[in-house]
């Protein structure tokens, strides 16, 4: 995602600390992440912005890796999502995708690990913002065939 991710130094000082801090993140679920935040929030002050974006990555990586999909990657102006060979994407996947993004904006990638998608990002979305929703469309596609 095209932006500042990251624990800054100037809010947590202690190069140990900080690392410590990404390794809870990475393996928190929702509760944990926010006693993490909260315990920060308590020994440094707010979170900054670029916490905040860590926060809201992780979780997506996260959404991302229970559906199927092994890397999520912006390439502006478009999302691209590769789904691991395990993953069963249903056949009515094309028309859904072109009926919620509009047939010119969706590409079917080849990957050598699985499926591919680039998803273009419609003007004045965020990024961020955009990969949520495009992770709850999965999420709604995928959880009706089972």
């Amino acid at each position: 995602m095209p932006l500042a991710a990251y624990i800054p130094p100037d809010y947590l000082p202690d190069e140990a600390e900080r690392l410590k801090v990404y390794k809870e993140l990475m393996s928190a679920d929702r509760a944990q992440t926010q006693a993490i935040l909260m315990r920060l929030a308590q020994q440094c002050g707010p979170a900054p912005e670029e916490l905040s974006h860590l926060v809201e990555i992780i979780s997506l990586a996260n959404q991302a890796g229970a559906l199927g999909i092994y890397a999520l990657d912006w390439m502006d102006p478009a999302l691209e999502f590769q789904f691991t060979k395990q993953t069963h994407l249903p056949e009515q996947l094309p028309e859904k995708l072109f009926a919620q993004y509009g047939a010119d904006n969706v590409q079917f990638l080849q990957s050598k690990n699985g499926y591919g998608l680039r998803i273009n990002c419609p003007a004045k979305t965020r990024p961020l913002a955009f990969a949520q929703e495009a992770l709850l469309f999965f999420h709604r596609l995928l959880s009706t065939q089972k």
